[in-house]
């Protein structure tokens, strides 16, 4: 088996956690091939040393982990062969916040680093999994058996991406794919729809329903998930605040769950409250309240809402008030990119509401399923 065949899965969640970075980890993204040589060669070396040493280790798992993560020193080179790609320049901002993500896959999902919300990002194994210690390993050993050259017109700056990739699919089931094509699937309707809508028509381009995840398995949608969706839509009669509604939340609780949060608010709210399927748009991706609004944001650039547009939501008490006190606060020191990046929230004079303003600039941003800067020890 080569580390290089790529299933599309795969190369799919490449491209979203990995999303601003990804054509530049391809060799024909390369300005000048012969220019790059002597980095991507100092860079294969780096990774190959590093795991031959690791291989010799035990415990193998924390060994590998320590081999994967990216020092400056790594990253500073990467950002060397990044600037010699097409687009490079604007990219290269870029290369520290992937790196951080992938070092946190590496960190948490391989070492085993306590996260602050272990029932979401934790590793999905036990400390003494063989058969995930038998995964790790055989990662390693497929990529050292191959990493002559490049392959496929990869590159060692795409293999150390991937290696992050693979990790997160193993810990994840590869749910991220699936909710990505779940997603682009459900929302033909809207989409289409969106092509005639005038966003600038109602108040509000949406009504934002954030998640609440179920947390007793087999259970499809908690009961304050439904009373959320019941709120919106008696708010939004006759669709006087906005045209659509969007529904945000994916596959995270309980952790081994198969339901998709999102799709299941849409069935809820078409099937019992009557809503038409080309007004429900899902977001299917967030895990986190912050991520909700971050890909309700990239959502809403991508169905062709105007910069400055706004989204209305009508939270629960605890969930109002931690956005309105703590949550950019804390999840600035966590999670890349920053929320001004994407958007900025007030409240509303509607009692109970939030309004989430929409800056469009969110459209090459990574989809961040996770919170991975300040981890805690």
């Amino acid at each position: 088996m080569s580390f290089h065949r790529t299933t599309d899965p795969e190369e799919q969640s490449l491209n979203a956690l990995f999303r601003p970075i990804f054509p530049c980890l391809k060799a024909d993204c390369l300005k000048s091939i012969t220019d790059a040589r002597g980095l991507e060669a100092e860079l294969a070396c780096i990774l190959r040393l590093r795991l031959q040493q690791a291989m010799k280790k035990t415990p193998v798992r924390s060994a590998i982990a320590s081999a994967l993560v990216i020092g400056e020193d790594v990253r500073l080179l990467m950002e060397r062969i990044v600037l010699l790609c097409v687009g490079g320049a604007d990219t290269k901002s870029w290369v520290r916040p992937c790196v951080e993500h992938a070092n946190f896959f590496f960190k948490v999902l391989v070492g085993g680093m306590t996260t602050r919300y272990p029932d979401v990002d934790s590793c999905l194994y036990g400390v003494n999994d063989p058969d995930y210690d038998d995964f790790l390993s055989q990662l390693c050993v497929e990529w050292l058996a191959s990493c002559e050259g490049t392959v496929d017109s990869r590159t060692p700056l795409y293999d150390w991406f991937r290696f992050a990739t693979l990790i997160h699919r193993a810990n994840d089931g590869g749910r991220l794919a699936r909710n990505l094509q779940l997603q682009t699937e459900q929302n033909v309707p809207v989409f289409r729809a969106a092509q005639h809508t005038d966003w600038r028509a109602k108040p509000f381009t949406a009504v934002l329903i954030l998640g609440q995840s179920p947390t007793i398995n087999g259970q499809k949608l908690s009961p304050l998930s439904r009373e959320k969706i019941r709120k919106a839509v008696v708010e939004n009669t006759g669709y006087r605040l906005a045209p659509i509604y969007m529904g945000c939340g994916g596959t995270v609780r309980p952790r081994t769950t198969g339901i998709n949060e999102a799709e299941q608010m849409k069935k809820c709210a078409t099937e019992e409250f009557g809503v038409p399927e080309e007004r429900f748009v899902i977001e299917a991706t967030s895990e986190h309240t912050y991520s909700n609004f971050m890909h309700a944001a990239m959502l809403g650039a991508a169905m062709g809402m105007p910069h400055g547009s706004r989204m209305i939501t009508f939270a629960h008490k605890t969930q109002r008030e931690f956005i309105k006190e703590g949550m950019i606060a804390r999840a600035n020191e966590e999670v890349f990119p920053l929320f001004a990046s994407f958007g900025s929230i007030e409240m509303g004079e509607i009692d109970g509401s939030i309004i989430f303003t929409l800056n469009v600039a969110c459209n090459d941003m990574p989809i961040c399923t996770t919170l991975w800067k300040d981890l805690a020890l």
